[in-house]
């Protein structure tokens, strides 16, 4: 999947958790994020991906950008 596919996919997952539209490239504790959101994400990429990120990895890349990136590279080292 292209990255700027992969950035839509996962900030649907964003919205979907938060409950509502993310616009550019927000930082998941700036718009409110906490450890049941992370969870929340976290699951739902495990089921649109079949891949479930650790938690701590957003909160080491809080930026929506940072997060895609370091998603995309755990989804290619799971061959996806």
């Amino acid at each position: 999947m292209p990255e700027s596919g992969l950035r839509e996919a996962v900030r649907s997952v964003w919205e979907d958790a938060f409950g509502i539209t993310i616009g550019g490239d927000p930082d998941f504790f700036e718009i409110g994020g906490d450890s049941v959101t992370a969870l929340s994400i976290s699951a739902g990429l495990e089921k649109k991906f079949k891949v479930r990120p650790e938690i701590w990895i957003l909160f080491d890349n809080p930026q929506l950008s940072q997060y895609v990136q370091v998603y995309s590279e755990i989804l290619v080292e799971d061959g996806r």
